[in-house]
């Protein structure tokens, strides 16, 4: 059985969970490695047996339990170039090791995940598709200010997807 779960969703943290009877991963981890472990415990997911982590982009509310989590399960992260760039400048050198960049698309264990660009006010940020071993997909797009083509192709066809569309540049400057 697959599962796509968010464990936190907003400004003040992000975090999903999407897996399946022998693989997860993770897409963010924005909130505290404590609040991520007891979720994924408290669904049945053991954190120590988790195959990737997918960063979308290197802000706080995306970031903030990274280094702690990694450190304590030895999970590998996942990011386009400019975000591992980013993290590495933000002080993760501590888990340089765990960072893998991911261009277009990896697979881990039996999950395939492909990256695609987002808009948002960060450089490399982007969304996965989650190609699931059943045939079928999902996708998690985060901070969108618009759904651009590359968007609109890369979700068309998702059994289950979490989109949040909280940025927006004009709203925010007035």
């Amino acid at each position: 059985m697959s599962r796509l779960f968010p464990i936190a969703s907003g400004s003040s943290g992000n975090c999903t969970y999407i897996g399946h009877a022998k693989d997860g991963i993770l897409i963010d981890v924005g909130i505290s490695c404590k609040a991520v472990t007891d979720a994924l415990i408290s669904a049945a997911v053991d954190p120590a047996e988790l195959r990737g982590i997918f960063i979308t982009h290197e802000h706080i509310d995306h970031i903030n339990g990274l280094r702690v989590f990694v450190k304590k399960y030895g999970v590998p992260v996942f990011a386009s170039v400019l975000t591992v760039e980013a993290l590495m400048r933000l002080g993760m050198s501590e888990i340089e090791d765990k960072l893998c960049v991911i261009d277009s698309s990896v697979a881990v264990g039996e999950l395939f995940v492909e990256r695609f660009d987002t808009s948002h006010d960060c450089k490399g940020s982007g969304g996965y598709v989650i190609h699931l071993p059943d045939g079928r997909k999902c996708a998690v797009c985060t901070d969108l200010g618009f759904v651009s083509e590359e968007v609109h192709r890369a979700i068309s066809g998702c059994s289950a997807l979490l989109l949040e569309s909280n940025h927006d540049v004009a709203m925010l400057q007035k």
